[in-house]
């Protein structure tokens, strides 16, 4: 499917991904059926969803301007709403985190035979496909963030929206999306997959995100309707 106005692809962008309240675009969202080459590998998935790239959002908003067709009432309030469940998720997840303070994969992982567990064993010599972020696992933050707009979107344009998404860092490859639970799931796995985060961590962070994103819908930017 073609993209509906410059929000529609705007705000995909800032949902794959999204590191920051002001969002980080992985790369360039099209139409799913120019597709040119698909990324299935794990460490490709990594690479492209672990990608950050400001830029990018700059120069698709731009691009995309002139097939804008939204009004701008209903650009603001949805960008109003994105934005507020993307604070929200982040103020949550980092208060978690901190309460929590559960330690990643590339310490666990070396010291498990001091953890207690009979079922782990130490692998002294493990180490993460990225570099690890300095702050405790639990919940993941990419997996707040990205479900709580991931909720935001798929209700105002459905959970089964079409898209494909372009690296910037990997020219040519492209992973195609058939919703937004699937791209959130495939934020979820690159996260697991590069051994920054335990799945238990992405998996709280869905719970989250997609909780704030509920009581964003219900009570931020709601219509005014003046009595007669």
């Amino acid at each position: 499917m073609s993209f509906r106005s410059v929000t529609e692809k705007h705000v995909i962008l800032r949902m794959i991904g999204v590191t920051t309240v002001a969002g980080a675009a992985l790369g360039r969202v099209g139409v799913i059926n120019e597709c040119l080459v698909h990324a299935q590998s794990p460490t490709a998935a990594v690479s492209l969803l672990g990608d950050s790239n400001s830029e990018s959002e700059k120069d698709d908003h731009r691009d995309s301007h002139a097939r804008h067709h939204d009004s701008t009432l209903q650009n603001a309030r949805l960008l109003a709403q994105l934005n507020v469940a993307i604070a929200d998720a982040t103020i949550a997840c980092y208060e978690a985190k901190y309460t929590y303070v559960f330690w990643r994969p590339v310490t666990a992982i070396p010291l498990a035979a001091t953890d207690g567990n009979a079922r782990t064993t130490e692998d002294a010599a493990w180490m993460p496909l990225f570099a690890t972020p300095a702050h405790p696992d639990y919940p993941s933050g990419h997996s707040c963030l990205s479900a709580a707009a991931a909720g935001v979107l798929a209700a105002r344009f459905g959970e089964k929206t079409h898209f494909t998404l372009e690296s910037d860092l990997m020219p040519g490859v492209v992973r195609s999306f058939k919703s937004f639970s699937s791209a959130l799931e495939e934020v979820k796995n690159a996260r697991v997959f590069a051994g920054i985060h335990f799945r238990s961590a992405t998996d709280a962070g869905e719970k989250l995100g997609a909780s704030v994103a509920e009581w964003v819908l219900d009570h931020a930017a709601q219509p005014v309707h003046y009595a007669q």
